[in-house]
Parts: structure tokens; sequence; C-alpha cells
């Protein structure tokens, strides 16, 4: 490793360490460390000027270097072949100083991590709002929509194969979740916002995180007109009836995986009355989990009923089978063994 390697490695730990920051004020200080921070991009070291840049200025946030030190963090990312961390880093930097000197620059570095991502349609309109600010809300729905589309393959799946080579799907939840939010941060019609916010619940749900979930839910609700539960969904227009119902439910299991049953109660309930098919199943099976967590023989008879409606009226689902162990479960956590038996 040269000398200069050795420095800016050194130089790179401290920034982690903040060991810079007393010298923020100090503007002769600040161009002294911006330099050090540019010595991986002489060495052509672009990982590591991208590490050290993004260190630099988050130890010196709010100062005019670190806008400087963001711009080239962009570029440095892109030219180690990190296109899309490069597109994020142009997103949320134009966000902050979409009207800052080093718009244009970083507006060229988003055009050139379009063409890296094959949207060459996308880099082309990028690089036309150079010349036409009115055409900045376009260009923001673009790339809004570009986050959402890598998020939506995350959240699928790209096709590949496991370790005995059978093919399969590898999701990565955490990026999807990034990018929605990115998108959804950036601003995206009314429409997509619905889909994206359902798919959030969904990942949020996925990893138990249930009150982010139950939020996201009500949101989602709130930015479809129901910010208040709804008494009767057979009232409403069928295709809205059947999202709402979809919403409910899923808001009705979070609340319920939150421990805030009176809440979840309440959503299924609204829900059992539209609710068909698979859904109709996993809503009573929800009701029926909610009231079997209650003591008392009254709320435990209504949970088996519950339990006993999705098996007669859904044999053929998928869940019949799962349904009818959580029944015999029930009955012996009661102590009723002979009941329990006899549903196994």
């Amino acid at each position: 490793m040269t000398y200069r390697r050795v420095l800016v490695a050194t130089l790179f730990c401290g920034l982690l360490l903040g060991a810079l920051t007393a010298s923020a004020d100090d503007r002769a200080d600040l161009d002294l460390a911006l330099r050090r921070a540019q010595e991986p991009l002489r060495d052509r070291d672009w990982p590591m000027a991208a590490q050290a840049l993004n260190a630099f200025r988050q130890a010196h946030g709010g100062t005019a270097h670190a806008v400087e030190a963001w711009v080239l963090e962009a570029d440095a990312l892109l030219r180690a072949g990190k296109a899309r961390e490069a597109l994020a880093a142009t997103t949320d930097f134009l966000r902050a100083h979409g009207e800052d000197a080093w718009a244009a620059r970083v507006r060229h570095t988003a055009a050139a991590a379009y063409e890296k991502l094959g949207q060459p349609a996308k880099a082309a309109e990028v690089l036309h709002q150079l010349v036409d600010a009115a055409t900045a809300p376009k260009a923001r729905a673009a790339i809004a929509a570009l986050h959402i589309r890598l998020a939506d393959q995350d959240f699928d799946g790209v096709e590949t194969k496991d370790d005995l080579g059978r093919p399969t799907k590898k999701r990565d939840l955490a990026k999807a979740l990034e990018g929605y939010r990115r998108g959804l941060g950036i601003g995206v019609d009314k429409a997509e916002t619905r889909r994206v916010l359902e798919r959030v619940a969904t990942i949020l749900e996925e990893r138990k995180q249930w009150q982010q979930a139950a939020v996201t839910w009500t949101a989602l609700m709130t930015e479809a007109g129901h910010a208040k539960r709804p008494k009767d969904l057979k009232q409403l227009p069928a295709a809205e009836a059947a999202k709402l119902t979809r919403w409910l439910v899923g808001r009705g299991r979070a609340y319920l995986r939150s421990r805030n049953r009176p809440e979840a109660r309440a959503d299924l309930k609204v829900a059992l009355g539209f609710a068909s098919g698979a859904l109709h199943m996993e809503t009573l099976l929800l009701l029926g989990e909610e009231r079997l967590a209650l003591a008392g023989d009254g709320p435990f008879q209504e949970g088996v009923d519950y339990i006993r409606q999705a098996i007669r009226e859904h044999r053929n689902e998928k869940g019949a089978v799962q349904a009818q162990r959580k029944l015999a479960e029930a009955y012996d956590a009661r102590g009723q063994a002979e009941q329990a038996a006899a549903e196994w």
C-alpha cells in the first residue's frame, strides 16, 4: 500500500470518529479536511472516495463544504459502479439543494446513473431540465418512478438459483422499503401512492413491525379518503369496498399482533361483512384469535365459533387444516383434552 493510501485510510477512520468536527467553524481547516477527503479521487479509488466524502459531509453537515462533498460523493459512487446508490444520492441532493449552483452537475450525474441502469429515455429527460427548468416536476416524477420500479423488483424478487441450482426468487425487503419510501418522498400520483403504501405495510408486517404497519395502513385509508373507519362497506361502490376490506383486514391483523385488540376487533368486524374467499376465512380466524386471547368462557366460545365457521365455510381453502389445528390447540390450552383430541 502506498504512503498516500495509508494516509487516506487513516483520514477516513478519523472522519468516522469525528476527529475533525472540532474545526468545523474554521474555514481553513474545512478546506484542508475536504482536500484530504478527496485524496482517493486522485488515486481513482472510487469506493474509498465515496466513503471518505460521505464521512466528511456527515461530520460537517450544514456547511458549503458538505454540499460540495455530497456532489463529489455521488460522482464517486457512479464511477465505483454503484449506479443505484449514485441515483439515490443525486435524488436526495436535488430534493435538498435543487436550486443550488451545484444542481446542474448533480443532474448530469443523475442522467449518467439512468444510463447505467438502462434508462436512456429518463437520462435524456433529466438532461433536458438543465435547459428548461419548467420540466423539473416531470423529472422528479421520472426519478420517483424509477425508485419505485427498482423497489418492486426487490419486493417481488429477482430470478436466481439456490445453492442446489434450483430456480428461486431472491427478495430484498430492506432495499424495497427504502426504495418505496424514497419514491413516496419525491412524490407520485394518488393511485401509485396507494399501491406503494399497501406494499410498505405488507413489508412492515413481514418484518414484524406491527405498530408501524398499523400506522401505514391508516395512512393508506386516510389517503383514500377514509380517515374514519366506515360503518358499512356495502354502501360503497364495489371496487372501493373491496380495497377497503383488504386494508381493514391488514390493519386489523397489525393491531392484533401489536396487542391493540379493541381496534383490531372493530376493523375486522366491519371487514367481515364484505370479505370473500380466502380473505373472509382470514378475517374469521383473526376474530377467533382475538376472542381466544381474552379470559372467560364467553369470549372463548365466541372464538371457537369464529374458527368453526371458518372451517365450515372454507373447507377447500389452503388454511383449513391449520384452522382445525388452531381449534384443537385452543381446547388443549384450556385443559379440555378430549375435545382437543376430537378436533385432531
